[in-house]
């Protein structure tokens, strides 16, 4: 993979907001663990503590309810640039499972890290929770047309 590449989260956010330079490197830095997933691999399970969030630098990936044996309700689908798991980030444990609908690149990286940009960048958490917001609309949207 190359060193140098344009972050898919700076791409996703500057939608919502202006990024600068000192901004972009720090959201290029919440992709510098890139690991290839196959398509089914899950991200992570229902019950399973949020301790890794993931952006997705390629493919496809979602998240999902289990209503029964063979029936499950899926809840978000995230596209390269997306933030995964950041609903949860706050939360004792996972809601939902998460897996890739697509072979792709992820990038873990600790909860942790999104409190500190928080702290330290009000810009970048504000484009976050407006990344945030606008999965949960289509999240809603859904549930209003079921």
């Amino acid at each position: 993979m190359a060193d140098h590449f344009e972050s898919c989260v700076t791409q996703n956010l500057s939608h919502h907001m202006t990024i600068g330079e000192r901004e972009a490197q720090i959201l290029s830095e919440l992709e510098q663990d890139p690991q290839e997933v196959k398509k089914g691999h899950e991200l992570w399970t229902v019950g399973m503590r949020p301790d890794q969030l993931y952006t997705l630098r390629s493919g496809w990936a979602y998240s999902y309810h289990c209503l029964g044996e063979n029936t499950i309700r899926v809840l978000d689908i995230f596209i390269p640039g997306d933030l995964m798991g950041i609903r949860d980030a706050t939360l004792p444990h996972h809601y939902t499972t998460a897996a890739m609908l697509t072979d792709g690149i992820i990038c873990p990286f600790p909860t942790g890290r999104i409190k500190d940009i928080f702290e330290t960048h009000p810009n970048l958490a504000m484009g976050i929770h407006a990344s945030a917001a606008r999965q949960q609309a289509v999240i809603t949207d859904r549930l209003i047309n079921v």
